[in-house]
């Protein structure tokens, strides 16, 4: 069964069954079609049965427990009618979301499950199975039949825009990421900073819009990226290294996050001044070799999804993320703050592309490098493009406290969620 995803990022598995057992109505209407009408249907049944009773443990419910049913249900009325929703073309009132905290959420806000319809008063009682039935088939029939009144009200890229814009709330990170994100983004001009160290073991070598980022192993140096030119490489990347202190001689990889000039412009210089070993994913070794941009690499190494690269004690986890090009490269990998251990993650390619079909295939890398930095616990954000997560405004903060590049596995997810919802957006926009 295929686990679908709901308006928020999260997912809703059609086949788990809720606390207490699945009703047989429930059970029937599954099998006669009931996930192809969304995980939002599914899940309004599947929450409602649930709520209904207690689980089987505590069955035959206690005189104590006679008044939670109705209780539970008044409280999924009211939480049902949250959002923007429309009853036979008539707009419902927005109701407050309570215990919501948007600035620390990790999940997006107002999670709970919407459709075009609102509870009736028929369940002010406690839902039989036959009642329940007879509901899931209401809701079946309005989202069939009813004009598509259960998407309708949710279903437009201003509603996934707005969802983004209210998940970045005032956060300087977010609020980039969504302006980086949008169709009318205008490249801004920002000045290169100083060579610098924004964790023990990594460094940021910038020329302001487009940065390459230095992981120091026991073993030698693994570069991310490699800007835009031999030049750039010399200038920037070779003489900011010897700033920080290193040796550029002992770069032992350049890992291309994806094949555009400004990641892969100084790797084979790297490679031939000092045999670093270029990766990058092999769908971009193709995509590039039928492109005319300069300062092409030799290929040298493919990047597999999953592959794991071990240099002295650091391993760096490298994730494909195809969407902004055919092969877009993310990592993840070990950082220390000050002595502790933290988990960082780079984004390998921000721009959407601009077919519904390339947006889908982006949208599923975001949820696929999501997943996996939960399961790795991912805290630190970093990007090689600073004007996608205020990455410069952060580095002059460097040394006043907490390490601002630390958001959280919260603040991570956050972001990936942020990036989502633009994406949902365009894939409407772009009519997907």
């Amino acid at each position: 069964m295929v686990a679908h995803h709901d308006l928020e990022g999260g997912t809703v598995d059609p086949a788990k069954k809720p606390l207490g057992g699945e009703p047989r109505d429930l059970m029937m209407l599954r099998n006669h079609g009931l996930p192809a009408l969304g995980p939002t249907v599914s899940a309004t049944v599947a929450a409602l049965w649930t709520l209904q009773r207690p689980a089987r443990s505590s069955w035959p419910p206690s005189r104590a427990d006679s008044h939670r049913p109705r209780a539970a249900v008044h409280a999924a009325r009211e939480s049902l009618q949250m959002g923007d929703h429309t009853e036979s073309g008539r707009s419902l009132p927005e109701a407050p979301r309570r215990g919501i905290d948007p600035e620390s959420a990790s999940q997006s806000p107002g999670t709970t499950p919407q459709i075009g319809v609102r509870l009736s008063r028929h369940f002010d009682s406690p839902l039989s199975r036959r009642k329940l039935g007879r509901y899931a088939a209401g809701v079946g029939a309005a989202a069939l039949l009813g004009g598509g009144v259960a998407n309708a009200a949710t279903e437009t890229a201003e509603h996934y825009y707005a969802k983004a814009r209210r998940l970045a709330g005032r956060d300087p990170v977010l609020l980039d990421l969504v302006d980086a994100l949008s169709r009318d983004f205008v490249l801004p001009d920002l000045p290169a900073p100083a060579p610098v160290k924004v964790f023990d073991n990594v460094a940021v070598l910038s020329v302001g819009w487009v940065s390459a980022l230095a992981l120091f192993t026991s073993d030698g140096i693994v570069l991310i990226d490699a800007l835009n030119s031999p030049a750039e490489a010399e200038n920037v990347i070779v003489s900011g290294l010897r700033t920080l202190g290193a040796d550029p001689a002992t770069i032992r990889y350049v890992i291309v996050t994806h094949g555009h000039f400004d990641h892969f412009g100084g790797a084979q210089y790297l490679a031939d001044t000092y045999g670093a070993r270029v990766m990058m994913s092999a769908a971009d070794w193709t995509y590039l070799a039928g492109t005319t941009q300069p300062n092409q690499p030799r290929r040298d190494l493919d990047i597999s999804d999953g592959q794991q690269l071990t240099v002295g004690d650091t391993t760096v986890t490298l994730n494909l993320t195809p969407g902004h090009t055919p092969g877009s490269v993310s990592p993840i990998f070990p950082v220390r703050d000050k002595g502790m251990p933290h988990t960082a993650m780079l984004w390998g390619g921000t721009r959407p592309p601009d077919s519904a079909a390339d947006l889908r295939t982006y949208l599923s890398s975001v949820e696929l490098l999501r997943s996996r930095m939960s399961r790795a616990r991912v805290d630190v954000e970093l990007s090689n493009h600073p004007f996608c997560d205020n990455g410069l405004e952060r580095i002059a903060q460097l040394g006043n406290g907490r390490n601002p590049f630390v958001v959280g596995m919260a603040g991570t997810q956050r972001f990936m969620n942020v990036m989502a919802n633009m994406v949902r957006g365009h894939i409407i926009a772009s009519g997907g």
